[in-house]
């Protein structure tokens, strides 16, 4: 059913056997006046597709794979919570982590480090960061009493640490001015 047509009018050029679309019409065309069930014989393009020659238009559809099922997102450290500058670092981390390996898209990404960042800072704002702080500086000067060998010291310290605790850092002016005088006398 090939039919011979020169493809160049250059005399040296071969031919090529060109085939007929082999699909039946399902409607009629008033410009041709081809009817339904006729052969569409189209041969523009046409390819063979499981053993018939098809054109574009009868050509069967790509069979597009089935979409992979999507998979759970992964679990974040501590479930997400945030306590700490601490856990928020971590959080950043495991979230650039996750974007690096493609198992998060890179908005997410962003998303979380934008909420750890805001949560830094909101937590250096709220004053629980100055109270770490001062917790930090009582227990470090009562290791330093403890360390030259004045228990004495080293207790006292160690009480003003434990009433700061206790009292929820309700007399923090006045510990600050006891650690700076502290400081002046014992270096």
């Amino acid at each position: 059913m090939g039919i011979k047509v020169h493809t160049d009018s250059i005399a040296t050029q071969e031919s090529r056997t060109v085939h007929r679309c082999e699909a039946l019409r399902t409607t009629n065309d008033p410009k041709t006046g081809a009817k339904a069930g006729e052969p569409c014989n189209y041969y523009v393009g046409a390819k063979l597709y499981d053993g018939r020659w098809l054109c574009h238009w009868h050509k069967p559809a790509d069979a597009t794979p089935a979409p992979e099922p999507e998979k759970p997102a992964p679990r974040p450290p501590k479930g997400g919570k945030i306590d700490s500058p601490d856990d928020a670092q971590r959080l950043a981390a495991w979230g650039a982590q996750q974007v690096a390996l493609g198992h998060l898209p890179h908005q997410r990404g962003n998303s979380i480090a934008n909420l750890c960042r805001e949560f830094r800072r909101a937590f250096a704002e709220s004053g629980t960061l100055a109270k770490w702080m001062m917790s930090a500086n009582l227990l470090r000067r009562s290791a330093e009493a403890a360390r030259r060998g004045d228990r004495a010291r080293s207790d006292h310290w160690w009480q003003k640490l434990v009433e700061f605790e206790n009292n929820d850092g309700a007399r923090f002016d006045d510990l600050l001015a006891a650690l700076k005088a502290d400081m002046e006398k014992n270096p």
